[in-house]
């Protein structure tokens, strides 16, 4: 299976560490094996939906997001992109409570941001999964 490795020279910055510039560097010093590990996601032919925090510590969710929407319209497809500015990595919809517990990294993000971001991506999550849902409160 084709993939990307870790740059094994990256170093965290921050305690707790913060990986999205371990992906952004990996990706940098891989650049030639991005095409072939990328997922094909212009052939999933149901909707799909990208959801990504702007400040997410772990990954650039909202670059992966824009990138598969990019590549989606690169063959025709529409696909709904949700992101926003303060949030992280843990996107919080509508009913959950912030998970406070995990592997000690940096995930970006603010509890309110996060769950600003799931309000924002619930109707669109709704609609793609088919649901039959209130509004949330």
């Amino acid at each position: 299976m084709p993939y990307v490795p870790f740059d094994a020279t990256w170093v965290p910055s921050t305690d707790p560490p913060a990986f999205r510039t371990l992906y952004e560097q990996s990706l940098r010093a891989s650049a030639d094996r991005v095409p072939a590990a990328s997922i094909a996601v212009e052939d999933v032919r149901g909707e799909v939906l990208v959801v990504g925090g702007e400040d997410d510590q772990v990954w650039p969710g909202a670059d992966f997001a824009r990138a598969v929407a990019d590549r989606r319209r690169a063959h025709g497809l529409d696909t709904a992109v949700v992101t926003a500015p303060g949030a992280g990595h843990r996107v919080v919809l509508p009913g959950e409570r912030p998970v406070r517990r995990g592997r000690a990294m940096a995930r970006g993000g603010t509890p309110a941001a996060d769950a600003a971001l799931g309000l924002a991506a619930w109707p669109h999550l709704c609609r793609v999964l088919g649901l039959r849902t209130e509004e949330p409160r």
